[in-house]
Protein backbone atom coordinates (compact mmCIF):
# COMPACT_ATOMS: atom_id res chain seq x y z
CA UNK A 1 0.00 0.00 0.00
CA UNK A 2 1.03 3.50 -0.75
CA UNK A 3 1.47 6.02 1.87
CA UNK A 4 -1.91 7.82 0.37
CA UNK A 5 -3.88 5.18 0.48
CA UNK A 6 -2.38 4.04 4.68
CA UNK A 7 -3.63 7.75 5.02
CA UNK A 8 -6.80 7.68 3.77
CA UNK A 9 -7.51 4.60 5.89
CA UNK A 10 -6.04 5.98 8.74
CA UNK A 11 -8.13 9.11 9.00
CA UNK A 12 -11.20 7.54 7.60
CA UNK A 13 -11.17 5.33 11.05
CA UNK A 14 -10.43 8.53 12.09
CA UNK A 15 -13.30 9.95 10.94
CA UNK A 16 -15.64 6.82 11.90
CA UNK A 17 -14.53 6.89 15.92
CA UNK A 18 -15.42 10.29 15.80
CA UNK A 19 -18.98 9.83 14.75
CA UNK A 20 -19.52 6.85 17.01
CA UNK A 21 -18.02 8.82 19.70
CA UNK A 22 -20.58 11.55 18.97
CA UNK A 23 -23.63 9.08 18.86
CA UNK A 24 -22.47 7.44 21.99
CA UNK A 25 -22.11 11.10 23.56
CA UNK A 26 -25.69 11.65 22.54
CA UNK A 27 -26.59 8.46 25.06
CA UNK A 28 -24.24 8.92 27.82
CA UNK A 29 -26.35 12.46 28.70
CA UNK A 30 -29.85 10.93 28.16
CA UNK A 31 -28.19 7.61 30.50
CA UNK A 32 -27.20 10.10 32.93
CA UNK A 33 -30.38 12.15 32.63
CA UNK A 34 -32.30 8.98 33.49
CA UNK A 35 -30.00 8.24 36.52
CA UNK A 36 -30.51 12.24 37.70
CA UNK A 37 -34.43 12.35 36.94
CA UNK A 38 -35.86 8.58 36.05
CA UNK A 39 -39.38 9.93 36.41
CA UNK A 40 -39.01 12.29 33.56
CA UNK A 41 -37.77 10.08 31.57
CA UNK A 42 -39.47 6.36 32.07
CA UNK A 43 -42.47 5.24 29.92
CA UNK A 44 -45.44 6.37 31.72
CA UNK A 45 -47.26 3.40 31.08
CA UNK A 46 -44.71 1.72 33.42
CA UNK A 47 -45.91 3.84 36.32
CA UNK A 48 -50.17 4.29 35.25
CA UNK A 49 -51.36 1.81 38.01
CA UNK A 50 -49.51 3.23 40.82
CA UNK A 51 -51.24 6.88 40.56
CA UNK A 52 -53.24 6.15 43.85
CA UNK A 53 -54.82 3.35 45.76
CA UNK A 54 -58.37 3.14 43.95
CA UNK A 55 -55.96 3.01 40.60
CA UNK A 56 -53.54 0.27 41.68
CA UNK A 57 -56.35 -1.56 43.34
CA UNK A 58 -58.17 -1.90 40.40
CA UNK A 59 -55.11 -2.66 38.12
CA UNK A 60 -53.32 -5.93 36.80
CA UNK A 61 -50.67 -4.87 39.22
CA UNK A 62 -51.88 -6.17 42.11
CA UNK A 63 -52.29 -9.70 42.06
CA UNK A 64 -54.15 -10.12 45.43
CA UNK A 65 -54.58 -8.11 48.34
CA UNK A 66 -57.75 -6.05 47.11
CA UNK A 67 -56.89 -6.60 43.19
CA UNK A 68 -59.05 -7.49 40.14
CA UNK A 69 -62.36 -10.05 41.15
CA UNK A 70 -60.28 -12.78 39.36
CA UNK A 71 -57.52 -13.02 42.46
CA UNK A 72 -59.72 -12.41 45.24
CA UNK A 73 -59.84 -15.68 46.29
CA UNK A 74 -56.17 -18.15 46.30
CA UNK A 75 -56.31 -21.81 46.40
CA UNK A 76 -54.47 -24.70 48.22
CA UNK A 77 -51.90 -24.64 45.43
CA UNK A 78 -51.38 -20.44 45.68
CA UNK A 79 -53.54 -20.22 41.93
CA UNK A 80 -56.34 -17.62 41.59
CA UNK A 81 -59.88 -19.28 42.08
CA UNK A 82 -60.67 -18.22 38.22
CA UNK A 83 -57.84 -20.95 37.49
CA UNK A 84 -58.71 -24.03 40.10
CA UNK A 85 -61.07 -24.41 36.89
CA UNK A 86 -58.87 -26.66 35.24
CA UNK A 87 -58.64 -29.83 34.78
CA UNK A 88 -56.58 -31.71 37.90
CA UNK A 89 -57.20 -28.76 40.46
CA UNK A 90 -59.30 -28.74 43.29
CA UNK A 91 -61.88 -25.77 44.40
CA UNK A 92 -61.28 -27.25 48.21
CA UNK A 93 -59.58 -25.34 50.08
CA UNK A 94 -60.04 -22.17 48.72
CA UNK A 95 -59.49 -19.29 51.40
CA UNK A 96 -59.99 -14.83 50.44
CA UNK A 97 -57.11 -13.21 50.59
CA UNK A 98 -57.21 -10.47 53.46
CA UNK A 99 -58.06 -7.15 51.88
CA UNK A 100 -55.47 -4.60 53.14
CA UNK A 101 -55.95 -1.66 54.90
CA UNK A 102 -55.88 2.17 52.71
CA UNK A 103 -52.19 2.48 54.73
CA UNK A 104 -50.73 -1.00 53.52
CA UNK A 105 -52.07 -0.54 50.01
CA UNK A 106 -50.52 2.80 50.10
CA UNK A 107 -46.99 1.44 51.18
CA UNK A 108 -47.17 -1.78 48.83
CA UNK A 109 -48.00 0.33 45.89
CA UNK A 110 -44.97 2.64 46.96
CA UNK A 111 -42.78 0.14 47.11
CA UNK A 112 -43.51 -0.98 43.86
CA UNK A 113 -43.27 1.92 42.17
CA UNK A 114 -39.96 2.43 43.61
CA UNK A 115 -38.87 -1.00 42.06
CA UNK A 116 -40.01 0.11 39.17
CA UNK A 117 -38.22 3.36 39.32
CA UNK A 118 -35.30 1.91 40.43
CA UNK A 119 -35.28 -0.78 37.46
CA UNK A 120 -35.35 1.81 35.32
CA UNK A 121 -32.41 3.61 37.15
CA UNK A 122 -30.07 0.37 36.78
CA UNK A 123 -31.15 -0.08 33.55
CA UNK A 124 -29.40 3.34 32.89
CA UNK A 125 -26.25 2.55 34.68
CA UNK A 126 -25.89 -0.44 33.12
CA UNK A 127 -25.97 1.60 29.63
CA UNK A 128 -23.27 4.05 31.28
CA UNK A 129 -20.76 0.94 31.54
CA UNK A 130 -21.46 -0.22 28.08
CA UNK A 131 -20.94 3.35 26.28
CA UNK A 132 -18.19 3.83 28.36
CA UNK A 133 -16.64 0.48 26.77
CA UNK A 134 -17.50 1.98 23.61
CA UNK A 135 -16.07 5.29 24.07
CA UNK A 136 -12.80 3.37 25.29
CA UNK A 137 -12.98 1.59 22.09
CA UNK A 138 -13.01 4.69 19.74
CA UNK A 139 -10.62 6.52 21.61
CA UNK A 140 -8.06 3.91 21.30
CA UNK A 141 -8.95 3.29 17.84
CA UNK A 142 -8.81 7.00 17.31
CA UNK A 143 -5.38 7.76 18.70
CA UNK A 144 -3.88 4.42 17.00
CA UNK A 145 -5.02 5.83 13.24
CA UNK A 146 -3.97 9.66 13.76
CA UNK A 147 -0.57 8.22 14.48
CA UNK A 148 -0.33 5.76 11.75
CA UNK A 149 -2.03 8.54 9.50
CA UNK A 150 1.04 11.25 10.97
CA UNK A 151 3.52 8.51 10.09
CA UNK A 152 1.98 8.14 6.60
CA UNK A 153 2.79 11.96 5.88
CA UNK A 154 6.17 11.81 6.99
CA UNK A 155 5.28 13.88 10.31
Amino acid sequence: MSNGSIKIYALAVCFVTLVCGAITTGFIVFNAVKIVAPTLTINPAQLNGYDNNMVFRASAINTGNGGPPAYDFVGPQGLPAAMLGAPGLSHSGVRPVPKLSEEALAKQRQERQARVIAGHVFLAKQGLILQAIIISICIILYLWHWRLAARARGV
